[in-house]
């Protein structure tokens, strides 16, 4: 590894830091969606079961 940052492919740091990065970002939006969209997934029970969801095509014709 190198003493220093630099962006080169060849650079140990680099190599090291990139999937850090993005590892970090998701874990970042997983928490955004969990804390601060209160996304239905991430609740026990709703949002995850596909039978349980009403689509516009199910609905009947007036």
């Amino acid at each position: 590894m190198t003493d220093h940052f630099e962006l080169s492919p060849d650079n140990g740091w680099f190599m090291f830091s990139l999937p850090a990065v993005i590892v970090l970002a998701g874990l970042g939006m997983a928490a955004v969606a969990k804390y601060v969209r209160h996304a239905p997934y991430f609740t026990t029970g709703r949002g995850t079961d596909a039978e349980a969801l009403t689509l516009p095509m199910d609905r009947t014709a007036v």
